[in-house]
């Protein structure tokens, strides 16, 4: 059920009051705009879910814990533009790149190093200007972001990953209960959104088995093998990892909507 957000408001206005008496005026300001600017973007109305144990004042003392981390970061990359700390931030972004595009397909030559420098560029100078939300870290945002600018690259290349058709649609059919057949097209959209959401899975070893068993086409055994893990964990990995991309697949369905 979508959250109202003039009740929010009132919540967050108690909480703001406590804030201007616990921190600086510079702070107080900035956490309270940047909450705000995310409740217009349904941020907080996807923090808060169905959890019943958060409320929009730990909402907001996150932003306060992620701003006071982050905020000499994000002025060093935004504002000074450290040298140093861009020159860190760029090889990761480049790393993220190149590894996503291995990921869906792409051959491990140069060619594919010089398109993630850049899809790394172009993610830096959207990096440059972009609000950063101070409710989650910063390499998983910077990382969606990147994500996006390869997707939109793919897009208008047109290229396709490593992942078999009847691979792809099993996968899909597993997410989707209600899937529907898919056309050229509509197989292609479906394709980038799961790559997406398998980024966007927590843990390497969920993503791994899932590009085992749906791009390499390999056996619980094989993948057991590979990982070196017993059948029993290869199951539980699976179990988690698609239960996650459900989720992931559910709530892009919605915001689609």
């Amino acid at each position: 059920m979508p959250v109202d957000n003039r009740t929010l408001k009132v919540e967050f206005d108690v909480a703001f009051q406590q804030l201007v008496e616990q921190k600086n005026k510079i702070t107080a300001v900035a956490v309270q705009q940047t909450v705000m600017a995310n409740l217009e973007q349904r941020r907080v109305e996807r923090w808060l879910g169905e959890d019943k144990t958060r409320s929009p004042s730990a909402y907001v003392h996150l932003v306060i814990e992620t701003y006071e981390q982050y905020q000499p970061y994000i002025h060093q990359i935004q504002v000074e533009r450290s040298e140093i700390v861009w020159e860190a931030l760029f090889k990761k972004l480049q790393h993220w790149a190149y590894s996503y595009l291995i990921c869906i397909g792409f051959r491990s030559e140069h060619a594919t190093f010089q398109l993630a420098v850049t899809l790394a560029t172009e993610t830096a100078i959207t990096l440059l200007t972009a609000r950063f939300p101070y409710d989650v870290p910063f390499d998983p945002w910077a990382h969606v972001l990147l994500l996006h600018v390869c997707r939109r690259h793919i897009r208008e290349a047109k290229k396709q990953s490593a992942i078999p058709d009847e691979n792809l649609l099993a996968l899909h059919e597993e997410l989707v209960h209600d899937a529907l057949s898919l056309d050229t097209l509509h197989l292609q959209e479906v394709r980038l959104d799961l790559l997406d959401a398998i980024a966007e899975l927590p843990t390497e070893s969920w993503r791994q088995v899932i590009l085992l068993q749906y791009f390499e086409n390999l056996s619980p055994a094989e993948i057991a093998s590979v990982m070196g893990k017993s059948p029993s964990a290869v199951y539980n990995l699976h179990f988690k990892a698609i239960s996650r991309l459900r989720e992931i697949m559910t709530q892009k369905r919605h915001n689609d909507e």
